[in-house]
């Protein structure tokens, strides 16, 4: 036997232990890559819902309330208030919480 044929067989095994490793690494990163991607799109649908009835207090009638809204499978929770502003901006205040997460938004408009 030459020296050359046993050196071949571990060059294999190195190259197959690294390739495994690799293959390891890749999977952690989609599966990373997989949540980031669901967690953004349901801060956007947050931001998105809490914008919205940003825009409708502005336009009126401005009101204290909650509501609850489902997109996607996941349940969002509004609450919003109009605080008077006596002769300042009145103040309006958006929070949109769903599980284990929430935003806050908030503006100051003219009467």
């Amino acid at each position: 036997m030459t020296a050359g044929a046993g050196s071949s067989l571990v060059e294999v095994l190195v190259a197959l232990v690294l390739t495994g490793l690799a293959a390891g690494v890749l999977a952690a990163v989609t599966s990373a890559s997989g949540r980031a991607l669901v967690a953004a799109r349901r801060d956007a649908t947050a931001t998105a819902l809490g914008s919205t009835r940003l825009e409708a207090l502005r336009a009126g009638p401005r009101v204290t309330g909650a509501d609850g809204v489902s997109r996607d499978g996941v349940t969002y929770v509004r609450r919003w208030t109009a605080t008077d502003g006596r002769g300042r901006p009145d103040a309006l205040d958006v929070a949109v919480a769903w599980p284990g997460h929430g935003l806050a938004l908030s503006t100051q408009v003219l009467r």
